[in-house]
């Protein structure tokens, strides 16, 4: 009875995290499987230096990097030099003066928490949700972010947003994600293909997780693209997966769409083709067709039907 089945939005597994340190490295570890290391973050192994939540347990990533820094001057020492390493780092340029002069720093939102008295006595939520006005004020700094702009372009607000996700893809806080893909969780794999909506021939990745498309990359090596992708080759390739998809052909019966079989429908448009010759017939392929249909398409209208009326529907 100890078992039970439940039905769950999202699942959030927290778990216990400990280093796997290999026996074979040859370091001493302490309680948690961390390492044990000395005041110059060096090891039990003579010249083995460590740091960060291998050495600490779990911490914050500012932790992390002083704990870098540390064993980078004691390892500096330790090869005969004096522990100053300031000059191999990477200088730092300096801050553009239009950041501060166009747009002035704004303290981040704060939101109201449930007094403690209170949270203990009660499941109610601790830290309590924005409020409207706070909610658009950090939309809006979210806007102004200066990571993502195009090139040449001081911000996203003045470039003009065309809807083609590409400030999502290239976010580099997480802020921006995609709301169909946002419990989506890792791809099984990733398959390259051609966006189908018009000719120039954009290189997409698709990934694709339980045998459906759950987001879609423009290809950064795609040769016509580069890594760029409009709102409907990022957006629109739903229909793939869409319940209303035809999954049979239609005939008109007393004035309403009917399923019909294949024989049927081909009699159908065949008897309806036979009427007319030549220039009379008119060709319009689908952009969500594979290159190789479109490729009979063309070769159906101009050697059986006799026409060079052809056109496709990414051009109209």
């Amino acid at each position: 009875g100890s078992g039970f089945i439940t039905e769950l939005d999202t699942l959030v597994v927290a778990i216990g995290q400990r280093p796997q340190v290999p026996n074979e490295l040859g370091v001493d570890v302490e309680r948690g499987n961390v390492i044990r290391v000395d005041a110059n973050m060096m090891t039990s192994r003579e010249g083995v230096y460590s740091g960060g939540d291998c050495v600490s347990g779990p911490a914050s990533v500012i932790e992390a990097i002083a704990d870098g820094r540390k064993a980078a001057e004691a390892i500096d020492r330790y090869l005969g030099g004096k522990g100053d390493i300031s000059e191999s780092l990477v200088p730092t340029e300096e801050a553009t003066t239009w950041l501060e002069e166009d747009y002035p720093q704004e303290k981040l939102g704060s939101t109201s928490h449930l007094r403690g008295e209170i949270s203990i006595k009660s499941f109610d939520e601790v830290e309590k949700p924005w409020d409207r006005d706070n909610a658009m004020a950090e939309a809006q700094r979210c806007l102004r972010c200066y990571a993502i702009a195009p090139p040449d372009e001081k911000v996203l607000e003045e470039a003009g947003c065309q809807f083609c996700g590409a400030c999502v893809d290239s976010c580099p806080t997480g802020a921006l994600v995609e709301r169909s893909a946002q419990y989506a969780g890792a791809p099984d794999r990733v398959v390259t293909t051609i966006c189908p909506y018009c000719g120039v021939g954009c290189q997409l990745n698709l990934e694709i997780k339980n045998e459906k498309i759950i987001r879609v990359f423009p290809n950064p090596n795609g040769p016509a693209n580069k890594g760029q992708a409009c709102v409907k080759g990022k957006f629109g390739l739903d229909f793939v997966q869409d319940p209303n998809r035809l999954t049979a052909p239609l005939i008109k019966r007393n004035g309403k769409f009917a399923e019909a079989s294949w024989d049927e429908a081909l009699d159908l448009v065949a008897s309806k083709l036979a009427n007319y010759k030549g220039d009379e017939v008119a060709v319009i392929s689908s952009a969500k067709c594979t290159n190789e249909e479109n490729y009979i398409i063309q070769k159906f209208a101009r050697v059986v039907l006799g026409t060079n009326n052809l056109d496709h529907c990414a051009r109209l």
